[in-house]
């Protein structure tokens, strides 16, 4: 039980650095590839962040949150982080470390040993049933 919490404590404080980041970068001035290079980037971060607490949780199967997480893109190209100006590199930064602990976060809850994990049914139509009395 400890545990579930301090997970997500740690993912709580994941989307408070991912916010502390777009307030910075808000403020910034940016080219439109710039800025849409690290709109990718936030949205995926929230995206992984989403995925492990939904994990944390218990919402999710790996084999779900694997297929999930394949298309995020948890990197930022160092040319982009030379082009920004000195506060934007800093929040770009804080961004790279953040996308790198969550990339290892989902690594982790991929590779950790299912605890009575059973394959999730789909729900289907009621039956119907004839009663010949």
């Amino acid at each position: 039980m400890d545990e579930a919490r301090d997970k997500r404590d740690g993912i709580a404080r994941g989307f408070e650095r991912l916010a502390a980041a777009e307030t910075r970068l808000a403020g910034s001035a940016l080219s439109a590839a710039d800025r849409e290079t690290l709109a990718r980037l936030r949205s995926d971060i929230a995206a992984g962040l989403v995925l492990l607490l939904s994990r944390a949780d218990g919402c999710i199967s790996r084999a779900e949150m694997a297929a999930a997480a394949a298309p995020l893109k948890l990197v930022l190209p160092a040319n982009v982080i030379g082009r920004l100006p000195a506060a934007a590199r800093l929040a770009a930064l804080e961004l790279v470390a953040l996308a790198e602990a969550v990339s290892a976060g989902l690594v982790v809850a991929q590779a950790a040993a299912p605890q009575n994990e059973k394959p999730r049914r789909r729900q289907g139509r009621p039956r119907l049933e004839l009663v010949i009395p």
